[in-house]
């Protein structure tokens, strides 16, 4: 029993010294396009439609020391608008994103996220789902002000692969043909991150 106790006094140890978790907090601004289209198109950045993408985000960082991946979260509200359409959406993303360099970074990564519909201007989408989830895309670039601050730049896109709404269309018989309708952003952002703790 002893010797249990003994090995696993040593590998609490060992993880909390070579895998204990630096969190940092920040806030980010951002601008891009986003889109209505059927789907999912993964691959696609831009659509003839696209609306304008304003966004503001709170986030939160942890970093396991001595690795080169770190988990991020927070949320992200969206404006889309184009004219006197605007939309508002809220999100909540979780990623993982591998992080090279000490000084001068680079990073790049993938997550989920669920999002919601918070408000529209606008008499479409009266029938929409409440939440939608998707996934994300990202690549960055950044630098490390002091041990507290770190900026960094990135490109974001995102992918629903559930649908916002269903949407009517007559075929040539006049038949209506249901077709599933999803969101898709893209969207370069600018991070302040402030690390509070080692």
């Amino acid at each position: 029993m002893m010797r249990l106790h003994l090995f696993l006094l040593c590998f609490f140890l060992f993880v909390k010294y070579n895998y204990s978790q630096v969190p940092s907090i920040g806030a980010s601004i951002g601008y891009g396009r986003g889109y209505f289209d059927s789907g999912p198109e993964f691959f696609q950045w831009y659509s003839y439609n696209s609306l304008n993408n304003f966004e503001i985000s709170g986030l939160i960082s942890y970093k396991p020391v001595k690795a080169a991946f770190l988990f991020n979260s927070g949320f992200a509200y969206h404006i889309f608008s184009a004219n006197s359409d605007k939309f508002h959406f809220l999100s909540f993303p979780v990623n993982t994103d591998f992080q090279l360099g000490n000084k001068y970074l680079f990073q790049f990564g993938l997550g989920l996220y669920i999002q919601t519909l918070l408000y529209k201007s606008t008499a479409l989408f009266s029938e929409h789902s409440t939440l939608q989830a998707g996934f994300n895309t990202n690549v960055g670039v950044g630098y490390v002000v002091n041990d507290k601050y770190s900026l960094l730049v990135k490109i974001r896109k995102d992918n629903d692969f559930t649908r916002l709404f269903r949407d009517e269309i007559p075929n040539r018989t006049g038949k209506i043909e249901h077709e599933n309708i999803y969101t898709f952003k893209y969207c370069t952002n600018i991070c302040l991150y402030y690390r509070l703790k080692e």
